[in-house]
């Protein structure tokens, strides 16, 4: 119903829902359900199964780097999706399960378009990099509005907890698909098909991206009781006016800029170098799960009890050493890599459930949507320019080569040393945000 405001004429308003308890728990029922559905497609286009689809159409690189980087350059669209999500919050719902279904559902064409090309692989990667650009553009603009949407619907007494539960479940659903992901195309590259079978895995991940928007559209959405907002420089601005919430965004840039130099290469690494096969790194697909299953709970209940930031310091350490495991692994021996793995899987999550709690616990209401849009799309092109560098350098230093007694140093390990170094002063700028005071009592 139309409200006044002053100096602004009457301006339309979406009251919100309370929903019942039965409501409520049926919608994060459904949540968790979508989650599972989101964990499949994911793993199924993820940085393994990604690697490895670039590498078999012949990407060198720069295109791999261009992959990584791609990701945050779409993240810039989610200043739109934000100004979508609260323009026309009663349609919210509808919106994030449509932008989402015309996400996901590009993977049917991913599958398909590079078959078109004929042997021409410079033109399969032109598609495949244009077609991946409009995927991450259509996913980032559809999570602001379910960012805001996830806010109101779980109520904040046990969010912590319920993100933990949210997270076992997508990561039991993650171990599934990647040991099933790996073995079959194993099954498919040993009888020379392996272009094939990235087809198949790509039309399932379609799939499941179908089976996330039928899910989206059976969830409760509270809506939520703000004006709103017109298309102006103080709207988009907004979140940065809080000092504590500019300094979570500049430590996520921070960070990115630095994982960026070295994400896109671990598998790549792996592939090449050590010449592992797809069941291994299904096999530390399945590490990370297990130890981000056992975690999650953990997390949650700690978090709740102490408060996110803690859990964001120790996680931050922990994922920052990590990249060492693969520098000074000799090409010959795979347990380190499984370390590495495992304890990815242990500080993976906590960082993941604490960084998205912070961003929330800071802002007003009002605000969670394109709070969230300012984050990613603060960080989008200096990450993207950071990936796109990161490519360029790894084609530069491809014919690196040494060998120091029995271990051997190649370009990519020398990017995982700096992925390291860029990220240190993000730990200097994590101690400078304060915590904000839950209702527990806790920091």
């Amino acid at each position: 119903m139309p409200y006044e405001v002053a100096g602004r004429g009457t301006v339309s308003y979406y009251t919100s829902v309370r929903l019942t308890k039965s409501e409520t728990r049926r919608g994060l029922r459904i949540a968790t359900l979508e989650g599972s559905a989101a964990a499949v497609h994911n793993v199924l286009v993820g940085s393994a199964f990604l690697t490895g689809f670039a590498l078999a159409w012949g990407a060198n690189d720069f295109e791999l780097g261009l992959l990584g980087a791609i990701p945050f350059l779409g993240s810039l669209f989610q200043v739109v999706g934000a100004y979508v999500a609260d323009r026309w919050p009663d349609q919210r719902r509808l919106t994030v399960a449509l932008i989402g279904l015309l996400s996901r559902g590009t993977w049917f064409a991913i599958a398909a378009v590079p078959f078109l090309c004929g042997d021409s692989s410079a033109r399969a990667m032109a598609w495949i990099l244009a077609l991946y650009f409009f995927y991450q553009a259509t996913q980032n603009a559809s999570g602001p509005g379910w960012v805001a949407w996830m806010a109101v619907l779980v109520p904040e007494r046990l969010r912590g907890r319920y993100l933990g539960r949210r997270n076992l479940a997508m990561e039991a659903f993650s171990v599934v698909t990647v040991l099933a992901a790996g073995v079959a195309l194993d099954a498919f590259r040993a009888n020379g098909f392996e272009r094939q079978g990235f087809a198949v895995l790509q039309m399932c991940a379609g799939l499941a991206g179908v089976a996330g928007f039928l899910l989206l559209r059976r969830q409760s959405d509270p809506g939520h009781c703000t004006p709103l907002p017109e298309w102006n420089f103080r709207y988009l601005v907004r979140p940065l006016r809080d000092v504590r919430f500019r300094r979570l965004v500049v430590f996520n840039l921070v960070w990115l800029v630095g994982m960026t130099v070295c994400t896109p290469f671990l598998n790549a690494h792996l592939l090449k170098n050590m010449h592992w096969d797809f069941k291994a790194l299904a096999i530390l697909g399945l590490l990370s799960s297990l130890a981000a299953i056992a975690m999650n709970p953990v997390w949650g209940q700690l978090a709740d009890r102490r408060g996110y930031k803690p859990v964001l310091a120790l996680c931050s350490f922990g994922l920052l050493v990590l990249p060492l495991f693969y520098v000074l692994c000799p090409w010959g021996v795979r347990w380190p890599i499984y370390v590495s793995n495992l304890l990815a899987g242990v500080f993976l999550s906590g960082f993941t459930l604490a960084l998205f709690s912070l961003t929330l616990e800071g802002l007003p209401a009002e605000a969670r949507a394109m709070g969230s849009a300012v984050m990613a799309g603060v960080a989008g092109p200096a990450v993207f320019l950071s990936g796109a560098t990161s490519g360029w350098v790894a084609d530069v230093l491809s014919a690196v080569h040494w060998q120091f007694g029995g271990l051997e140093v190649a370009n990519y390990q020398l990017l995982f040393v700096a992925s390291i170094l860029l990220r240190l002063p993000a730990l200097f700028l994590l101690s400078r945000i304060s915590a904000v005071q839950n209702e527990n009592g806790n920091k």
